[in-house]
């Protein structure tokens, strides 16, 4: 580990630790708007040579985020137009798609990260068509 990863990961456990254990309860946007940022960042590390150690802070990030309280909250809620089968479904698919991402990443085959990237990216990205069509 690189003396700056491990300067960040003591910053970060400070951080938690001073957070306590209580849910800052932030709202489904605030939850989605990181999910893509984390994204964003997780595509930009998987272009690098060397951004082995960055997509898996970043994959680490959208996983947090997707069992954040708010995001299960509304899932839970099944406010979802239509059939809650096919969300269902669809969260499946993103979810396989996403663990094949976070395993390659774990395996540290950077190249298997970058094939399955675009697969989870595609079921965003259908879930959001059938289900919130214009974000």
């Amino acid at each position: 580990m690189s003396a700056t990863s491990r300067s960040t990961l003591l910053g970060l456990l400070v951080l938690v630790s001073a957070c306590g254990d209580s849910t800052p309860g932030y709202t489904l946007q605030q939850v989605m708007f990181e999910i893509d940022l984390s994204k964003l960042r997780l595509e930009e590390a998987l272009i690098l040579p060397e951004g082995l150690e960055s997509a898996r802070m970043h994959a680490g990030s959208i996983e947090r985020w997707l069992r954040d309280p708010a995001f299960e909250a509304y899932v839970e809620s099944e406010r979802f137009p239509g059939d809650t089968a096919r969300f269902a479904a669809l969260r499946s698919e993103f979810e396989g798609a996403f663990a094949e991402l976070s395993g390659a990443l774990a395996a540290g085959d950077l190249e298997a990260a970058r094939t399955a990237y675009p697969r989870m990216l595609g079921a965003c990205t259908t879930c959001h068509d059938v289900y919130r069509p214009g974000l």
